[in-house]
């Protein structure tokens, strides 16, 4: 008995379809099971490069405020429009600093001031396990910690590098915490070419919100010392921090003093 010549190609196309029905049932099953899917390096790229354009955005609107607007350092404020208003509340909300002129110039969300848009981190750029911390979701800024041999340096090992001059060594800084691994290894690789990505040796970065003054020097550093000269890069945090523990953290610092 002779054998249909299309009998093969319609059995063959059939088991191909099986095949990618259960590499497409493999995949979506894949990503319900806690939200992990494959990132693409060009989503990646994507990402790091919001992220960096926006805290450079933010640093030229801060150096504009004290230059044409005659801010000082501890007059900046992030004071923003948390209720969605339409008009920023300065009181003591977050980032409320009782130092900033009550005209507004000195406020870097403010129309008399930076109007800067506020923008929220994405939800791309995060990692689901770390949905729980403070200040997940969001750029916050505080001044209590340094980088050495990025400003004014000071003396001392890891833990005391800022110690001797807390108020003069602080650094003004921008960050973002819980991000992806990847998406940290991205801003590196993008930043000094190196996707390697340090890890926090004393736990010390700062959460305490910029309310105009500085509330410490703890000096942010890596053993391997890749941390020490950036003004921008993305850590992970120490695994016995009290604070995300082993979480990815961003940082840029606004004034380097």
């Amino acid at each position: 008995m002779k054998t249909h010549p299309h009998k093969g190609n319609v059995l063959f196309l059939i088991l191909l379809a099986v095949a990618l029905f259960a590499a497409l049932s493999y995949a979506v099953t894949r990503g319900e099971r806690g939200g992990v899917v494959d990132v693409t390096k060009e989503k990646l790229d994507l990402w790091s490069s919001e992220i960096i354009q926006y805290a450079t955005l933010m640093e030229q609107t801060v150096t504009r405020l004290r230059l044409s607007n005659g801010c000082r350092d501890t007059q900046i404020s992030f004071q923003r429009d948390w209720d969605g208003d339409g008009t920023i509340e300065d009181n003591a909300d977050d980032q409320h600093n009782g130092f900033a002129p009550n005209d507004g110039r000195c406020h870097v969300f403010d129309v008399n001031g930076g109007a800067l848009p506020y923008q929220a981190a994405s939800t791309d750029w995060l990692d689901p396990a770390q949905s729980t911390a403070t200040t997940y979701g969001n750029f916050y800024f505080h001044g209590g910690s340094c980088i050495r041999n990025v400003g004014t340096s000071g003396t001392g090992g890891p833990s005391a590098f800022c110690d001797s001059d807390p108020a003069g060594f602080a650094e003004l800084f921008m960050m973002v915490s819980g991000l992806r691994e990847e998406l940290c290894a991205s801003i590196n690789e993008r930043l000094i070419g190196d996707p390697t990505i340090p890890v926090d040796a004393v736990h010390s970065h700062s959460r305490t919100s910029f309310y105009g003054t500085y509330d410490g020097a703890r000096e942010t550093s890596d053993t391997a010392g890749l941390i020490d000269g950036n003004h921008t890069l993305c850590f992970q945090g120490n695994p016995t921090s009290d604070f995300m523990p082993s979480a990815y953290h961003f940082y840029h610092i606004l004034i380097a003093r």
